[in-house]
C-alpha cells in the first residue's frame, strides 16, 4: 500500500522535528509524493527543503511523476469542483488523480476539501484517503510512532482551526503512560 502525502502532512511532520520519526515508519511501507508537491516542497532553499531532498535521496520517501497531459482532465474537474464551497489545489489535486490510476493508494492530507474531494473521486472497498490525524494514530497503532509525536503533528495540523477528530481525546486518554 502507498501512502499518498499531500504538502501539509509532511510539513506537519517537518515542522515539528519528526521527519525521521516519518523516516522509521516507512521501513515497511511506501510513502509517496507526487511529482507536483515534491516540486512545491522543495521550491527554495532552506533547510525544510533540503530535509525533503534528503528524504528522497535516502530512498524512503518516493516521488512519482504525474503525466499532466494524462491527468489535465482529473486535475481541471478536481480544482473546478465548487459544488461544496471547497477547494482542492494543485497538489492535492494531483495527488488525488494519481491514486485514481493507483488502486492501492491512500491519499493522506488535514485539507477538508482534499477529504471530501478524494472520497468522492476515489472508489474502492478500503480506506482509499484518510485524514493526517488518522494518519498519525495508523502510525503509533501500527509503527510505533510515540503518541507524544501524533500529538506534536495534530496540533501543527489544527492550526487552531478545531479539526480534532471526535475519537481524538478518548484515544489519547486511552494510550499508556499519557
Amino acid at each position: 500500500m502507498d501512502f499518498v502525502l499531500d504538502a501539509a502532512t509532511v510539513a506537519a511532520f517537518q515542522r515539528q522535528g519528526l521527519l525521521p520519526r516519518l523516516r522509521e515508519a516507512a521501513a515497511e511501507g511506501a510513502f509517496v509524493l507526487v511529482d507536483v508537491v515534491y516540486n512545491e516542497l522543495t521550491r527554495g532553499d532552506t533547510a525544510h527543503q533540503d530535509a525533503i531532498r534528503a528524504a528522497v535521496s535516502d530512498g524512503w520517501l518516493r516521488v512519482e511523476p504525474l503525466s499532466l497531459e494524462a491527468a489535465a482532465g482529473h486535475i481541471i474537474a478536481l480544482m473546478g469542483d465548487r459544488r461544496l464551497g471547497l477547494t482542492v489545489d494543485r497538489g492535492e489535486a494531483a495527488s488525488i488523480a494519481w491514486c485514481v490510476d493507483h488502486p492501492d493508494a491512500v491519499f493522506v492530507t488535514p485539507d477538508k476539501g482534499g477529504l471530501i474531494a478524494a472520497f468522492k473521486h476515489l472508489y474502492g472497498l478500503s480506506v482509499r484517503a484518510m485524514s493526517v490525524q488518522g494518519f498519525a494514530r495508523w502510525l503509533v497503532e501500527t509503527r510505533g510512532l510515540a503518541v507524544r509525536d501524533a500529538r506534536a503533528v495534530l496540533h501543527y495540523a489544527d492550526q487552531g482551526g478545531s479539526l480534532k477528530p471526535l475519537w481524538w481525546d478518548a484515544w489519547l486518554a486511552a494510550q499508556p503512560g499519557f
